[in-house]
């Protein structure tokens, strides 16, 4: 209820022994009932917010860009967030292997927190749903100093001491049974170099990858 005006066309959640999801659905590129989540496919349940914009290139006959993640993730595992060209961030539960998935957009465009309260692991994308079921009000003096310096918390950092943010481009792979983990960022990769040094192919490089950029 907090988060409602994230999503004013519908909501929905998902609730097992091991995991509770929610959603508050804006329909933006899909019709309300195409994009309704949690979205599911076999052992994978879906919660996410953005839009991705290759979705067409990566699966031409898929009707949403959530039904695109699903898949991907279901064929090639958390790899497949490396092809998604996007803003986004996501929540993918697998519900045999008990692997939760949380990703953010390499730009940072979407946000997403997360902290444990009372041993469980917790994460919304807005903290004032996390301080809605119970995270302490408690002022991170790491948190606050830096945002008095610079007027903004970068990094992991936010305000509140036991609440934390993913950095952009960060994801996390948490076994929800045994608290497990590996996480990598897709910032962290070389971008490849063109061919020669002319700085005429470069402006044609940056002028080709812009009219790609707009026209997805």
């Amino acid at each position: 209820k907090v988060a409602h005006h994230r999503g004013p066309d519908g909501n929905g959640k998902y609730i097992d022994d091991d995991i509770s999801l929610g959603h508050n659905l804006l329909s933006i590129i899909n019709t309300t009932e195409l994009s309704k989540q949690p979205m599911y496919l076999n052992d994978w349940v879906l919660v996410f917010n953005g839009e991705i914009y290759n979705y067409k290139s990566l699966y031409s006959d898929a009707e949403t860009d959530s039904e695109v993640i699903l898949r991907g993730l279901q064929k090639n595992g958390i790899d497949f967030v490396h092809q998604l060209d996007g803003m986004f961030a996501f929540a993918a539960y697998n519900k045999k292997t008990k692997e939760l998935i949380i990703a953010r957009d390499s730009n940072g465009a979407k946000p997403l927190f997360y902290g444990y309260l009372n041993g469980v692991f917790c994460f919304s994308s807005e903290i004032k749903s996390l301080l809605e079921i119970g995270f302490e009000r408690k002022v991170s003096k790491k948190g606050f100093k830096q945002f008095y310096k610079q007027g903004l918390n970068a990094g992991y950092l936010t305000l509140f001491s036991g609440i934390r943010k993913l950095v952009p481009g960060e994801v996390v792979s948490i076994n929800v049974k045994t608290d497990k983990r590996k996480s990598f960022n897709l910032n962290d990769k070389k971008i490849p170099l063109m061919k020669g040094s002319n700085i005429g192919k470069f402006s044609e490089e940056v002028r080709d990858r812009l009219h790609q950029s707009v026209k997805e």
